[in-house]
């Protein structure tokens, strides 16, 4: 008997919603995030306004917000969609030139001077992860402390990624996949081998 081809199935994008009223400042978060992050799109706003516009057409998966917006401060907005349990497993960051320790510590916050594309891509594939991980093990708490520790230095935060995947990992063996199971641990191999290359490193 013959069988049709498997068929692929296509995975959703990820969207980024960028609020930013400096048209430059737009852009550049766009293209880091754009060349950074595997099959994204790239959404922008120039004020609080136009961002919940957005808002009310698509949920995004990530949403970088600056401080000084025109109608208002993007640090007061992230906490407002925060506190909405729509948006409980998106990625919601103040990324600006004013000082974090000046801004709300309940909101992830980037400095706008030191960011790069590296790090910045390193933080969104992070919080994909951990929302995936999240969603097989039905612990919600993988996502929502993601931003307590967005500025964190990269040993701190991969020694918590080590302890959140393998807390996942215990919680989850007997009720999911075993080639979920089988990423898990070669996720956990990975996070291994950059934590040794950081030892050496110091």
């Amino acid at each position: 008997m013959d069988f049709p081809e498997p068929q692929s199935v296509a995975m959703p994008r990820t969207r980024c919603l960028v609020v930013d009223d400096d048209v430059f400042d737009r852009a550049m978060l766009g293209r880091c995030i754009g060349k950074g992050v595997t099959d994204v799109e790239v959404l922008e706003a120039d004020s609080i306004a136009a961002a919940r516009a957005h808002l009310h057409r698509v949920r995004p998966d990530i949403v970088l917000v600056d401080h000084r917006l025109p109608d208002g401060q993007g640090t007061e907005f992230a906490l407002e969609l925060m506190s909405d349990g729509a948006f409980a497993d998106v990625l919601i960051c103040v990324v600006s030139s004013v000082d974090p320790s000046l801004l709300d510590p309940g909101v992830a916050t980037l400095p706008k001077d030191a960011l790069s594309r590296v790090g910045l891509t390193r933080m969104v594939e992070e919080f994909l992860a951990r929302r995936r991980l999240s969603r097989a093990s039905a612990d919600g708490a993988l996502v929502a402390d993601f931003g307590a520790h967005v500025s964190d230095s990269l040993d701190a935060a991969v020694a918590r990624m080590l302890r959140t995947l393998r807390r996942a990992k215990g919680g989850a063996r007997r009720t999911i996949p075993r080639a979920a199971m089988n990423d898990l641990d070669q996720l956990e191999s990975m996070i291994l081998a950059l934590s040794d290359v950081r030892q050496r490193m110091h």
